[in-house]
């Protein structure tokens, strides 16, 4: 009787062993895996896309404007940025520019309407890993209309018509405290001069900057592998 209580004793206690051993093995198993997502998800990228909000305070004539835009385009080798820009003045911006006068005022109202596409070159001349300072370089294509009302008499006048070529460089910097929200401020200056009006003057712009690339690497890792791995490794310690 002793002997068959001893045989019992040991079976039991190899199986324990053996489930251990077991446990352990898968345990491995799925942190081997996880660092392989891991790896896969973060890897670096030597070419990736790039999509961006860019809407600038401007000058016109010493008269302030807005400009909303977006810009489409690739980052390569993390340090330099080639893309394609689409801008359009908002609706609300007038030109003051009297073409006649009456007791010193100006009697003329202009409201322009612009629309330009830019290709740029946006080089990071400082990266590290709270700071960043670009040098976008552009230049562009487009078209404006400058319609014309005399307030007086409330005649309309020709509206003036024509191509526009804008040239811009200025310095761009994001504060990132966090890996993915930041700030940013942008200021250059455009140098554009078309039929009877110039369009050159500085441009700033300040915002909140996000990175949608390490925003979808963390959603896929932390709430989707590892949730999944920690899920896995509950079943096991059941």
């Amino acid at each position: 009787m002793r002997i068959f209580f001893l045989l019992i004793t040991l079976l039991i206690t190899v199986s324990c062993f053996c489930q251990t051993d077991e446990n352990k093995i898968k345990i491995d198993t799925l942190k081997a895996q996880l660092k392989r997502d891991s790896l896969k998800i973060y890897h670096f990228q030597k070419i990736r896309p790039t999509l961006g909000i860019d809407n600038r305070n401007s000058f016109i004539k010493n008269n302030p404007v807005n400009l909303n835009g977006i810009q489409i385009g690739v980052v390569y080798k993390e340090n330099n940025t080639f893309g394609i820009g689409f801008y359009s003045i908002t609706a609300n911006s007038k030109i003051k520019g009297a073409a006649k006068v009456i007791d010193n005022k100006s009697t003329i109202v202009q409201t322009l309407k612009m629309g330009y596409v830019t290709f740029y070159y946006q080089p990071a001349l400082i990266d590290k890993k709270h700071f960043e300072l670009d040098l976008p370089v552009e230049i562009g294509l487009g078209r404006f209309t400058l319609n014309r009302t005399d307030s007086a008499t409330g005649k309309v006048l020709k509206p003036i018509t024509s191509g526009i070529i804008p040239i811009g460089v200025g310095l761009m910097g994001i504060y990132k405290p966090w890996k993915i929200i930041g700030l940013s401020y942008l200021m250059g200056y455009r140098i554009a001069t078309a039929k009877d009006i110039s369009f050159s003057g500085a441009y700033y712009s300040f915002g909140v900057w996000f990175d949608l690339r390490q925003m979808i690497r963390n959603t896929r890792f932390y709430l989707i592998k590892k949730k999944k791995y920690k899920k896995e490794l509950k079943k096991l310690s059941v």
